[in-house]
């Protein structure tokens, strides 16, 4: 039987294909700033957020969108002008800029989720009574 040439185990993902946040040692590496530098990160606007719901409101519909937040552990990797929820005023606001009603805004902050919450315990009442 033949033995591979490859006799120690590889490392995954192999070394072309990982990115700078899977390199175990980023502090003394210096390929990951310098590739860093040569592809830096797209900034992310408010107004770009503000894009992308509105294209998942045109594919899904109004009553399947809405926004919330976990900004725990995002460092500063987060669209400029939406740093944390006290910015959420400034999204909606967008949003109105560019012709929402009030109560299509209203959905989107936070009236789908509980329509979705109250339908969910409403299924759940019945269940239990059938029970």
């Amino acid at each position: 039987m033949r033995r591979s040439r490859r006799s120690r185990p590889r490392a995954w993902p192999p070394a072309s294909r990982r990115s700078a946040s899977a390199c175990y040692s980023q502090a003394r590496c210096g390929r990951c700033s310098q590739s860093e530098r040569r592809h830096p990160k797209p900034e992310v606007t408010l107004a770009m957020v503000a894009d992308h719901i509105e294209h998942i409101v045109k594919v899904a519909g109004i009553d399947h969108v809405g926004i919330g937040s976990d900004f725990d552990g995002l460092g500063k990797d987060v669209p400029v002008g939406l740093e944390d929820v006290s910015r959420y005023p400034d999204l909606l606001a967008e949003l109105m800029r560019r012709g929402w009603s009030d109560a299509d805004v209203a959905k989107l902050a936070g009236g789908n989720v509980l329509r979705v919450l109250d339908e969910a315990e409403a299924v759940s009442k019945s269940m239990n009574r059938r029970e």
